[in-house]
């Protein structure tokens, strides 16, 4: 099962948050990446752009997020109440 470990409003934060986390060897899938330039901020602010992993790779990624974006405004308890409140995606 994929769960949803943070979400964001910008692409390009996805994209590096997916970027962290492949380096880390945690496999992740991104949704809302096609639509978000198509329809602009509208899906940012009624969906977000969610970055997925693994129900297994849940805490390590979380811990690698907080620790990536550590000098960002998303803390790592913060990434951890977004995944909480996701229900769990199928693949």
């Amino acid at each position: 099962r994929l769960v949803t470990i943070a979400t964001f409003d910008r692409i390009t934060d996805a994209q590096y948050a997916q970027g962290v986390l492949e380096a880390a060897e945690i496999k992740t899938a991104i949704t809302n990446e096609d639509t978000a330039p198509l329809f602009g901020q509208f899906v940012t602010q009624v969906n977000g752009i969610k970055v997925l992993v693994q129900g297994k790779d849940e805490e390590r990624a979380v811990q690698v997020l907080g620790e990536a974006f550590a000098d960002k405004p998303l803390s790592e308890e913060e990434l951890a109440a977004q995944a909480e409140s996701e229900p769990p995606e199928d693949a």
